[in-house]
């Protein structure tokens, strides 16, 4: 039952120290915010003071003729509130996701229906240490394009990962775009075929190249994996499916200068949907793959790296916990094994959008959650120390802090997974040049006027 019908709740628990030796202190808190209708926070960051920043949206707070407002929260180390900032215009705006910058600011990609001549423009917004904005552009067609990842480059340009239905082949496709340091654009590059095609998340290899996984319907029901180079150019391409439908959601970068590539199958596993996590090496060749989950629909939706060259997945289960969903936390080590695994959840939906490592060796996700807070949903936050663990004094009563008895299936259990999944490599059917060229710049609307709107939000310790 939710207990508060003011304008904004949150609960922050308390610091908690670590037994283990640290160079930097480990905090462990907990941060739930929103109204009393729908708010969301979807991507989380640790920026290079400590500090955390949040972005989401809200359909609560700021203007009462606006549809949502894109929402950005910051957050000390411990926990506590720095600052809260809205932005938009009369439509719906988001924030789907932030990347911290070397010069201790960072940069932000959403979508706006407010700006732009497009149903779903791309706006990016560059922040400096202050939290003000630097520049923001949006990137525009004529249809719904919606932005994934950005990725920071070494001479201060940036590399969009995006879905595009503007331009293309198909009715989706990858979109690849190269800025400059102030966003303009150098390159952009399409990939896909007739269908849809839609980009799960992008990541940077040592050499400059970028791979991009996502969901390819174009070619089958599974996960393509498109290796580009500087220029935009296509160097190789990968397709791993089973026989029914593989979805790929997350991808982040190893030392080794392979990849590891988080989503779910509903080809193997135990049960609808299940928890599909596997790498790759610089190739795109498979090295190893596991899959978790129970009776019904489980899948992982963000990854991080962790300090010993293993990963941390955060997924949705519907098969475990007390809730009708619940947050399910898998720590994985380099060879893909599981290290330890957390749930986290109330009797109601509870989700996680984003999760981020942390520089004490911890980690923090973030989501929304109907089972607590004031409204219909509300954005949370939860900082785990390296363990997974967080304080069991807490106002807010998180349950399932300790681990839950579960049955793992991996993918030993299943006969010949690793060639139905590695597969033969199909036909280059698809070339960078290949398909509708874009004009640099024509579809860029440099510092559009898109107000932020400090908020003062009144402020409730949970009881």
């Amino acid at each position: 039952m939710k207990k508060l019908s003011l304008l904004l709740a949150f609960c922050v628990m308390p610091l908690i120290s670590c037994m283990e030796e640290k160079i930097v202190p480990c905090y462990e808190w907990a941060y739930i915010a929103g109204g009393t209708q729908d708010d969301k926070f979807l991507a989380i960051a640790q920026l290079a003071d400590g500090s955390y920043i949040i972005t989401g949206e809200t359909w609560s707070l700021g203007d009462k003729k606006a549809k949502s407002e894109l929402w950005l929260v910051k957050l000390n180390m411990n926990g506590t509130t720095n600052m809260q900032k809205l932005a938009g215009g009369p439509a719906f705006e988001r924030g789907v996701s932030v990347t911290p910058l070397k010069d201790g600011g960072f940069i932000l990609g959403g979508d706006t229906t407010s700006y732009g001549f497009g149903f779903h423009n791309i706006w990016l917004i560059r922040f400096d240490t202050n939290t003000d904005p630097v520049w923001q552009n949006l990137y525009k067609g004529l249809m719904s394009d919606s932005i994934s990842t950005v990725i920071p480059l070494s001479d201060g340009g940036f590399i969009i990962g995006a879905t595009c239905d503007s331009f293309g082949a198909g009715l989706q496709d990858y979109w690849l775009i190269r800025l400059d340091k102030n966003g303009l654009t150098n390159w952009q590059k399409n990939f896909g075929g007739r269908q849809s095609d839609i980009v799960g998340g992008a990541a940077l290899a040592r050499d400059g190249s970028v791979v991009i996984a996502g969901n390819a319907r174009s070619f089958g029901t599974g996960i393509w994996i498109i290796k580009v180079n500087k220029d935009g150019s296509l160097r190789w391409e990968k397709y791993y499916s089973g026989k029914i439908s593989e979805n790929a959601t997350a991808i982040i970068p190893t030392k080794d200068d392979g990849f590891i590539i988080a989503g779910y199958t509903w080809s193997f596993g135990s049960g609808r949907s299940d928890i599909l996590v596997f790498k790759i090496d610089k190739r795109g060749e498979l090295v190893w793959e596991e899959t978790f989950g129970g009776k019904l629909n489980d899948s992982a939706v963000c990854i991080a790296p962790a300090y010993d060259n293993g990963c941390v997945v955060g997924a949705i289960t519907e098969s475990f916990g007390i809730g009708k969903s619940d947050v399910w936390i898998l720590r994985l080590d380099a060879n893909g094994k599981l290290v330890w695994q957390k749930m986290f959840g109330g009797k109601g939906y509870d989700y996680i959008t984003g999760i981020c490592a942390a520089s004490d060796k911890g980690f923090a996700f973030t989501g929304y959650t109907d089972s607590f807070g004031a409204g219909k949903t509300d954005g949370w936050v939860i900082k785990l120390n390296s363990e997974g663990n967080i304080s069991n004094d807490t106002t807010m009563r998180i349950s399932n802090l300790n681990p839950v008895s579960i049955t793992i299936k991996d993918t030993a259990a299943f006969e010949n997974i690793s060639e139905m999944l590695k597969g033969a490599p199909i036909p280059t059917i698809i070339k960078g040049d290949s398909y509708l060229k874009i004009v640099p710049v024509s579809n860029i609307f440099t510092n559009t006027v898109c107000p932020f709107i400090p908020v003062n939000l009144k402020v409730t310790q949970l009881p």
